[in-house]
């Protein structure tokens, strides 16, 4: 499902390793300023590497030019057209700009995906273990959260299509999907893609898809396509996505809200409206700018990233008590330590021995948390050195 490791993997020194833990970690970070500091945080889903230097140098000029409100509201703005080339290279071609609503943030999205698609008591269904806001924002709006929960197989992490039948009932109104899926960082294939439509057309389920993570993709997994492009899913999703993660602007907020079916946009405007609020001047320009001077470091950066995860997978292989797949894309590894004797308190128990990572019981509702117990999400997105040193903690841990 994903590349071969690489005989004897040694990645080339690269600049992002000069990177130290004391240039990484200032107070207005919340990955390394929440825990104590002698515990490597690798949780919080943001780079340690620093943002790209046309990007950086193109948002200081940004700076000197006036911060009213931003046009954001028509269709043809250059955001809107970068936005609709994106979606086109992902199987989504012939988008307008109408079918695109910008937004502050993703996880807004989120939240006005189920206050307009569901009423209170109504069901949502996700494939779970998924990422923490998924799940806030169905049971913190009084929505009914249920679980199909993936397989864990030698081919590495699966759709339990029973499962995902099982817990669809005549009061399931909306699928929450992650693509590609945090934390396993899976890419939905063709055939899944297309399963996923039939099972969502077949009980008239509306699909909110959070495609975040789509420009995080690795060297021979599965090609990316949106849940958009498939044929019998097309009218009934909502497609969201952002900058945050592929350029490390997490900081500097920014999402969209992209159907091709303009009724389902036009039920979350009815449904929340000025709740959602409006994607700022600068956040609009970062993203925008972004799409246009930062792909070379992309491209940087994902080969860097590549590098860092096959050392996690090489060190996965060497511990007897580690089951891992490595992920075809994001830069993140969901770690199954649920053999150790500590996996009932297995992020305190790794924070205490210096290393701090996402517990995994957070990543379904609290009432199922325990048949996560033992997982972990760790996150590589940082410098090699300081990748390797947590590694070492770890595996120093699980002795």
């Amino acid at each position: 499902m994903t590349s071969d490791p690489q005989p004897g993997f040694s990645p080339e020194p690269h600049r992002f390793d000069s990177l130290t833990e004391e240039q990484l970690r200032h107070p207005v970070s919340v990955k390394w300023s929440t825990y104590p500091e002698h515990a490597l945080p690798l949780w919080v889903a943001d780079m340690d590497l620093p943002i790209s230097d046309e990007l950086k140098a193109a948002l200081q000029d940004r700076l000197e030019q006036p911060m009213g409100y931003a046009n954001t509201e028509s269709p043809d703005i250059p955001l809107r057209q970068l936005l609709i080339q994106k979606l086109a290279q992902e199987g989504v071609p012939g988008l307008l700009g109408q079918q695109i609503t910008l937004i502050p943030s993703v996880v807004q999205g989120l939240y006005a995906a189920v206050a307009a698609f569901t009423q209170p008591g109504e069901e949502v269904v996700a494939l779970t273990p998924t990422y923490p806001p998924f799940h806030h924002s169905v049971q913190k709006q009084g929505r009914v959260w249920k679980s199909a929960p993936l397989v864990h197989t030698d081919a590495g992490w699966q759709i339990d299509w029973d499962a995902l039948e099982a817990a669809i009932t005549p009061q399931t109104r909306l699928m929450l999907l992650c693509h590609p899926h945090n934390p396993t960082g899976r890419i939905w294939t063709d055939e899944e893609r297309r399963q996923l439509a039939q099972v969502a057309k077949r009980h008239d389920l509306t699909i909110c898809s959070d495609e975040l993570h789509a420009d995080l993709c690795y060297p021979g997994a599965p090609e990316f396509r949106s849940m958009a492009s498939e044929p019998d899913a097309a009218d009934r999703t909502v497609v969201l996505t952002g900058p945050g993660k592929a350029y490390n602007l997490a900081g500097i907020a920014a999402g969209a809200m992209i159907s091709r079916n303009p009724e389902l946009l036009e039920r979350i405007q009815a449904a929340v409206g000025g709740l959602v609020g409006h994607l700022g001047a600068y956040n609009a320009s970062a993203w925008e700018l972004a799409l246009t001077h930062a792909q070379p470091w992309r491209e940087e950066v994902m080969d860097y990233l590549h590098g860092n995860r096959e050392l996690v997978r090489e060190w996965a292989e060497s511990e007897p008590l580690v089951r891992f797949t490595a992920p075809e894309a994001t830069y993140l590894a969901w770690l199954d330590l649920h053999q150790h004797p500590q996996a009932a308190r297995m992020q305190t128990y790794l924070i205490e021995r210096g290393v701090a990572l996402n517990d995994g019981t957070t990543f379904t509702i609290p009432e199922e948390g325990s048949t996560l117990q033992g997982f972990v999400r760790l996150n590589f997105a940082t410098s090699r050195p300081v990748l390797r040193e947590a590694l070492s903690r770890l595996s120093a841990a699980l002795q």
